[in-house]
């Protein structure tokens, strides 16, 4: 103030963390149970381990576990999305069924291989077969529903939503548009 300096600070996104509602967590586990792990072939497991070893992991091929991670666990599960934000509106839970090899670290090459892999497909198949049984178990029984209604209700109370964006934030719309206009003609 003294010295006349001024500042200003530009607000690009806020996420709030993410929360899991027990009931939902709990349904969606006992879908996966039910469903089971998808079974891999040899050479799925001989690609998987080979990929995790040039990645600098162990190399213990595909193991998928089919259990629920208890929700003490992880009190706090960030990411840089907008799913905590979700979280706080609407009842959510989240799945995860491998679709990249265990053991790599995402936003890498060995991701990206795994996408258009037999094994992320039946990762994918599977979760979606859990997602069916736990929309199934959600339409067909009242008292599932109520519970998850009334679970994220109490979360409403603890946490309301409010947005961390101050209120005159504009999206920005031209932040890639020197890399857009280089490489949409390709």
């Amino acid at each position: 103030l003294m010295t006349q300096t001024t500042h200003s600070i530009d607000v690009l996104a806020a996420c709030h963390q993410s929360f899991t509602l027990e009931s939902l967590a709990r349904l969606l586990s006992s879908n996966i149970e039910a469903v089971g792990a998808p079974h891999y072939t040899d050479e799925e497991q001989n690609i998987a381990t080979q990929v995790q070893q040039n990645s600098g992991a162990t190399g213990k091929g595909l193991i998928v576990p089919t259990n629920c991670i208890e929700i003490t666990e992880k009190e706090f599960d960030g990411g840089s999305s907008d799913m905590g934000d979700v979280t706080l509106v609407c009842p959510t839970t989240t799945l995860l069924f491998p679709t990249f090899y265990p053991e790599t670290d995402y936003h890498t090459w060995s991701v990206a291989a795994a996408g258009r892999s037999s094994y992320a497909h039946k990762g994918i198949s599977t979760g979606a077969k859990a997602q069916v049984g736990l929309a199934l178990d959600l339409l067909t029984s009242s008292e599932n529903l109520k519970a998850v209604k009334t679970e994220h209700e109490v979360l409403k109370k603890q946490h309301p939503y409010r947005s961390f964006l101050p209120p005159n934030t504009r999206p920005i719309t031209d932040w890639n548009q020197k890399d857009m206009a280089h490489f949409r003609p390709l």
